[in-house]
């Protein structure tokens, strides 16, 4: 028999958007291709909008990277 604790976790994404990046269209776009993705994929992730510049690199350096699977950022700046 097959249980919920048998099952692989979902993997724990950090999405990391810079609403200011993109000349301002990277959380526009973050809505409409990024979030529909990770939703269809059913994946679970924690969403920060940055808010300053160095503001996701702050983030980044006081986490304990072993809380997450992967980060993802999006921020239009090349």
């Amino acid at each position: 028999e097959i249980t919920p604790e048998l099952l692989p976790k979902p993997p724990r994404l950090l999405l990391l958007v810079n609403p200011f990046g993109g000349r301002g269209l990277a959380w526009q776009w973050c809505k409409n291709h990024v979030l529909p993705m990770i939703s269809e994929a059913g994946l679970s992730f924690n969403l920060i909008r940055t808010e300053r510049q160095n503001h996701a690199r702050e983030l980044v350096q006081g986490l304990s990277l072993s809380e997450w699977d992967g980060i993802v950022t999006v921020s239009g700046d090349g």
